[in-house]
């Protein structure tokens, strides 16, 4: 698979996995979720339609924190520090959203954040 598809599966997976952190999966997160992903996939045409068959499933997954951990650090590999470093803030930045999309801050979802922060980051 290619590395634009990798990306818009990994952002669905990171995305549901920081809006139902707080066990409360809001459709507004869920949205924003669908939304992102949508607009990606105009900008980046080459997203597989494979790859937006499993995002689509991946919406109505589970995640732990540790596999999106992992799968970030393996799509990571592809890249120097500097790509790296950019994408990371993307992501971040995403989570962010996502996670103020229902406009509430849960205690859970900060905590998550900070977990994923210093494991991506170090």
């Amino acid at each position: 698979m290619d590395i634009k598809s990798k990306m818009a599966i990994l952002i669905a997976r990171t995305g549901v996995f920081f809006a139902n952190c707080d066990g409360n999966y809001d459709e507004r997160e869920r949205m924003f979720i669908k939304n992102f992903v949508a607009e990606l996939k105009k900008s980046e045409s080459d997203v597989t339609d494979d790859a937006l068959a499993t995002v689509a499933e991946s919406l109505d997954s589970v995640y732990t924190l540790s596999e999106i951990i992992a799968e970030t650090k393996s799509y990571l590999t592809a890249f120097n520090p500097n790509e790296k470093k950019a994408l990371l803030d993307v992501l971040s930045d995403f989570i962010s959203k996502v996670i103020n999309a229902d406009s509430v801050l849960s205690d859970k979802e900060t905590e998550n954040f900070a977990q994923w922060k210093s494991a991506m980051y170090e």
